[in-house]
């Protein structure tokens, strides 16, 4: 945004045909805008989504009041308005709360229009909401609830009969998904598993953006490119702990969530048009399916959030529709329910803990679980009996369960959440603020700071060059011996510094600039501030211009990233000797090479490993790459820009 342009982002380097669609282009915009009429630089997360909170109110009050009556809507929606989920990621700056809250907004436009006998303008609101959604996040559950419903309630009731219009619809919605697997996504995966042409294989490959086919080959056969296990290698046990997770036992009881799976069954004699979110449970599916293969449980509730919201409203208006129902259903769900307790408790022996609380460790709910439960079905137990006292109307004793069942979720969102914020690591400040106020102190306004904490330079002043944990030890001596001033912030905490933790530049870090009590230093709980004298930078005209940039990916015969070589083009009017040229990747690492300019173009190449340890660095560089050159004889800051780059 401190450069005027979009980046976009992705974890493979920049494709032309993909990146408008994987580069969360309307998210960078709409942050660019909140900056500009805040006027502070990082305003608050809550400030941000705000509006989002704004429109998640709005759409699930509006699914839940398609099916349920009011006022037993407004009751079963204060549940949802305080989903502990969606609490959680109000208060990051990620996108998921924001892709989530438009998704629920198309998804009932969708809806809307097909209780309607598909009315095109609702599915022309849902469609233009959809891509919005998709412009913040590429979210292929969104996708795949579209598609879902926009086929089977067609195909169900016909609808693509109604008019020429809908019949084309309903044609390039099958037809779109095949052709994109039969003339990109097949060909791909025979150009590179047959043939081993991978020539050939780029001409297809370059316009995939997500391929099922490959997901499936990678779950059940070894390839180079699968994650490192097979469903078959999975034990038991933490297929349980994904399941469990995937259908939130712990934060919904495992009563509702039965009941949320059971829903067909329920609104197939009740309010038949329920049966459109029963249809959204399937998302379930890919949700489990793509965390266990890439064993990611961390990140499941920020990546399924908008299944998980689904399910809910889902399983609360199934509670309602029960009251209309048999007691047979009500039985299946007793039943289903103490399955799920039985998965959960396996999971309690092997794990001693049951939920994954979001951004921090395993916590053990089964007790917690066990208590909600058994509360829920005593609350569901009024449902069920038709009279409870011939004085009570049988709406009123309705009424006094949802009530009941409402409170126990809202107590038990409360308890999800509360442990959530004391637990969550990236919720706290880690002595950032400290260590920025001594950086103050020190005024190394001018200065170069050098830093293992990335997102340091959020809360910098823009002409600062901030320089994010040199790769290795000899280029940090480099920066270091420049005869520049340089303000070393370094934190002990591995919270805001796990980047460099992962890659080992924070053990060299740490062994120089930890706490020694010398002059310049000053050290704080968890962090140092050390100053190293010298000349300071200056802000001047340069003739130094970046002509172009590229990036070369440098596999094996297998098609397996080895490193990435960055070229670049500098064009200068002058000679500038011993000059530092600084890469550095999306929030992570940073290379320091020296050089001498020489008059006229200079191309330099500089070697990234694609990985150090376990950790793909490599990706950093090929989201974005920040570029400057300094001239430390003249104190000159040459060059200073921000770019993406296309393989």
């Amino acid at each position: 945004m401190r450069y005027g342009i979009l980046l976009p982002f992705d974890y493979d380097p920049v494709r032309p045909y993909t990146a408008v669609v994987k580069g969360r282009l309307l998210w960078q915009l709409y942050l660019a805008f909140v900056e500009a009429a805040s006027g502070t630089a990082v305003p608050p997360a809550p400030v941000v989504n705000l509006p989002f909170l704004l429109v998640y109110l709005a759409s699930t009050y509006m699914l839940i009041r398609e099916l349920v009556d009011f006022p037993e809507a407004l009751i079963l929606w204060t549940a949802v308005a305080f989903n502990p989920f969606a609490v959680v990621y109000f208060n990051f700056y990620l996108t998921d709360f924001a892709f989530a809250s438009l998704s629920l907004l198309s998804i009932y436009y969708l809806i809307w229009s097909l209780r309607r006998w598909a009315k095109l303008t609702g599915i022309l609101k849902s469609y233009i909401v959809a891509a919005l959604a998709l412009l913040v996040k590429l979210n292929m559950l969104l996708v795949i609830a579209h598609w879902i419903l926009l086929v089977v309630v067609f195909a169900w009731k016909k609808y693509w009969r109604l008019s020429k219009w809908h019949k084309t619809l309903f044609i390039v919605a099958i037809a779109l998904p095949v052709a994109y697997e039969l003339l990109l996504d097949v060909p791909a995966h025979i150009t590179y598993y047959v043939l081993h042409d991978l020539n050939l294989n780029r001409v297809f490959s370059r316009y995939v953006f997500v391929s099922p086919l490959g997901l499936l080959v990678n779950f059940f056969y070894k390839t180079p490119f699968s994650p490192g296990r097979l469903w078959y290698d999975i034990p038991i046990h933490e297929k349980y702990l994904y399941l469990v997770n995937t259908l939130s036992v712990d934060v919904y009881s495992p009563l509702l969530s039965s009941l949320a799976l059971l829903s067909p069954l329920l609104f197939w004699k009740e309010r038949r048009h329920g049966i459109m979110l029963s249809l959204l449970l399937f998302l379930l599916l890919p949700v489990f399916y793509f965390h266990i293969l890439n064993g990611n449980l961390w990140d499941l509730a920020r990546n399924s959030l908008l299944a998980f919201v689904i399910l809910e409203v889902t399983g609360l208006t199934a509670l309602y529709a029960v009251t209309r129902s048999n007691t047979q259903v009500v039985v299946a769900a007793f039943v289903a329910s103490q399955l799920l307790l039985y998965a959960e408790y396996i999971v309690s022996l092997n794990y001693k803990a049951t939920f994954q609380v979001p951004g921090s460790s395993l916590y053990n709910f089964l007790e917690r679980t066990l208590w909600v439960n058994g509360l829920v079905a005593s609350a569901l137990m009024l449902l069920v009996v038709e009279k409870v006292h011939s004085r009570i109307p049988v709406r009123t004793q309705r009424a006094i369960a949802l009530v009941l069942v409402t409170v126990l979720l809202l107590a038990n969102s409360y308890e999800t959440f509360r442990v959530t914020f004391e637990k969550n690591a990236y919720l706290r400040q880690h002595g950032v603020h400290e260590l920025l106020a001594k950086l103050g102190e020190a005024n190394c306004g001018s200065s170069i700071v050098l830093t293992n904490i990335p997102q340091l330079k959020l809360y910098l002043p823009p002409g600062i060059v901030v320089v994010n944990s040199p790769l290795s030890q000899r280029e940090a001596q480099v920066l270091l011996g420049s005869g520049l001033e340089v303000c070393v912030a370094f934190t002990s905490n591995v919270i805001p510094s796990w980047v460099s933790y992962r890659v080992g530049a924070y053990n060299y870090m740490k062994s120089m600039f930890s706490c020694r009590n010398i002059p310049g230093q000053t050290c704080g709980a968890n962090y140092t501030v050390t100053i190293f004298e010298g000349e300071r930078l200056k802000q001047s005209p340069s003739s130094v211009k970046l002509e172009y940039a590229k990036l070369e990916v440098v596999v094996n015969a297998s098609g397996i990233r080895q490193k990435y070589v960055v070229t670049l083009g500098v064009n200068s009017e002058e000679q500038y000797n011993n000059t530092l040229i600084i890469l550095q990747g999306l929030d992570s690492v940073s290379r320091v090479v020296v050089m001498n300019i020489v008059q006229g173009l200079n191309e330099v190449k500089v070697e990234i490993p694609s990985k150090v340890r376990d950790l793909d660095i490599g990706i950093f560089f090929s989201r974005k790459l920040e570029i400057t050159v300094l001239h430390p004889q003249s104190r000159s800051i040459l060059l200073k820009t921000l770019l993406y780059l296309r393989e």
